[in-house]
């Protein structure tokens, strides 16, 4: 229990243990100052609407996002021109911008948000398609000059160009990949991009639909106290 001052005045004699003042003060400022929690607050002070409305944290979210159009082609090796629609492939392919060669990061998303010091915690959602008729050999080939990269996706994640997150790559050839991470931040604005990566070409033909993304989703989160 605090220590309460009983007296008018100090008279002589009198002994004040400033130790417990103190304390007394040290835990008022602690529980003001974050220490607010279910053991000292009573049950149900703050509601869903006090939440809602006053919530220590802000979101930004950005969904439906998709591989650009102008960025894939359609396969050419088993779906030619003259095959129905619904069975041809499409996707980014050896020797077109911006996969071209394979081997570097090329960014799939970004989103920008103003944080407070605090947490940030970032999530990327999306689904992919990785054909895999030429999985480990051109045309099912035995030479090594048919042995074409094996097909799989990596996925990282940056803050502000420092990378904070990164997968290993992926093989299944229809797969929903959930990247989460949590990041210390400054006050001030942050900038979140997404990068995918596929092995560089061996010898691949530039025909070949390699990979595809679609239904993504960024997810920002700012918590702060």
């Amino acid at each position: 229990m605090a220590y309460r001052w009983k007296e008018k005045k100090i008279i002589q004699d009198t002994i004040i243990d400033a130790k417990k003042v103190d304390q007394a003060f040290n835990n008022y400022t602690g529980v003001i100052n974050g220490g607010i929690d279910r053991e000292n607050i009573p049950i149900n002070a703050i509601t869903a609407t006090n939440a809602r409305s006053n919530c220590f944290g802000k979101m930004e979210m950005t969904d439906n996002l998709n591989a650009s159009t102008t960025d894939i082609s359609f396969d050419s090796n088993y779906t030619g021109a003259t095959s129905p629609r619904s069975v041809r492939i499409a996707g980014f392919r050896y020797g077109e911008s911006p996969l071209n060669e394979g081997g570097t990061w090329i960014e799939a998303a970004s989103d920008q948000i103003q944080c407070q010091e605090g947490m940030l915690s970032i999530r990327w959602r999306c689904n992919s398609y990785i054909p895999k008729y030429f999985n480990y050999y051109i045309n099912y080939g035995g030479l090594a000059s048919n042995v074409g990269a094996q097909k799989g996706v990596s996925w990282k994640i940056e803050v502000d160009g420092i990378e904070v997150y990164r997968t290993s790559y992926t093989m299944p050839t229809h797969w929903t990949h959930t990247l989460a991470v949590n990041v210390p931040v400054p006050a001030g604005p942050r900038e979140v991009k997404v990068y995918w990566t596929v092995p560089t070409r061996k010898n691949d033909q530039d025909a070949q639909a390699i990979f595809y993304w679609y239904g993504g989703q960024i997810t920002l989160h700012n918590r702060y106290r």
